[in-house]
């Protein structure tokens, strides 16, 4: 499930410069990502880049404030563990930087969802539609500083900067998902709301590393049997036949200590059960991962529409993952 590691939040008295840089500790946590709001104080300065670690980050929203304010979100994922260089750029001097950044574990991908702008209370509120083993993360930074704030229900406010008026809160996703933070006073807000979805976990944890030559032929399985699609056995698809196999791809798998992509691996064990009623629907052994890392499930077993939960593991299952997915 993706986290939250920290956030910072900095406003006025950085510098009055066009480019500003920040040293942002990602740690060792697993799947790095991060998003960034970027604003510029009482002047009419827009956001106009940010790279992360030397990358540019995506801007996934930009807009002007009624009072004239432009900004921006940027979102960044595959970050390097430890200390990394954020660097924030407008296109002028004037006014002071405001900006705030959320760092994040566990993460493939970041989907912006909602733009909070407007007066407050009561707070922002955003609704989606989305699935089990995401995270909606709402993050809002004031215009005026100081403020209080509190999770609305089922939401967990994880970082607060109560004087530089920031708050993060998080919710675990379902298929449809409402997140609310709830601010005390009456002034202007800026922020956005995010869907945060998981990589796929590695079925090389604990102590096992993965060699350049090792993946092919680990289990025994000959080539042929590793095709990109599972086909059903006999038992399993007898009274299917004629319908449309339902299919899933699964996120990129990689490697929870060092986030390294496993591609073309054999995965022995991998079990497939519909989050409705828990029922096993599937179970495989021997399912490769394509030259993306992802894995693909065909099989008339399968409906589209429907929410499964896939299951991974080793041979012994000492190492293991699981993660929902909506089969196409």
């Amino acid at each position: 499930m993706p986290a939250v590691i920290t956030a910072e939040c900095i406003r006025a008295s950085v510098v009055n410069a066009s480019s500003v840089t920040r040293s942002v500790n990602f740690g060792t946590a697993p799947d790095r990502g991060v998003f960034i709001i970027m604003g510029r104080e009482g002047a009419l300065i827009s956001p106009t880049a940010c790279t992360v670690d030397g990358v540019a980050a995506t801007q996934v929203d930009s807009w002007t404030s009624g009072s004239g304010v432009p900004y921006a979100v940027y979102t960044a994922v595959g970050v390097g563990t430890g200390a990394r260089d954020v660097v924030m750029t407008w296109s002028g001097v004037s006014g002071n930087a405001l900006y705030l950044i959320v760092p994040m574990s566990d993460v493939a991908s970041l989907s912006h969802k909602t733009r909070h702008t407007g007066a407050t209370p009561p707070g922002p509120t955003s609704t989606f539609a989305s699935a089990a083993g995401r995270l909606a993360v709402q993050a809002i930074v004031f215009e005026s500083s100081a403020s209080a704030a509190s999770a609305g229900a089922g939401a967990t406010l994880v970082w607060s900067d109560g004087s530089n008026g920031a708050h993060v809160v998080t919710e675990p996703c379902a298929t449809s998902t409402t997140i609310e933070t709830t601010v005390s006073g009456s002034t202007v807000m800026r922020g956005a709301t995010l869907e945060a979805t998981g990589a796929a976990s590695s079925i090389l944890g604990g102590n096992v590393t993965l060699d350049a030559a090792a993946p092919a032929g680990t289990f025994g399985s000959s080539s042929s049997d590793l095709g990109g699609n599972v086909t059903a056995d006999p038992a399993v698809a007898a009274g299917t036949l004629g319908a449309q196999p339902g299919s899933i791809v699964t996120v990129p798998f990689r490697n929870k200590f060092t986030g390294a992509l496993i591609a073309s691996f054999t995965v022995p064990k991998v079990s497939v059960l519909r989050v409705s009623d828990m029922a096993s629907v599937l179970s495989l052994t021997n399912v490769a991962t394509a030259a993306d890392g992802r894995m693909t499930i065909t099989n008339a077993a399968l409906s589209a529409g429907v929410q499964y939960l896939v299951v991974t593991c080793n041979s012994d299952g000492s190492a293991y993952g699981a993660e929902a997915y909506t089969a196409a």
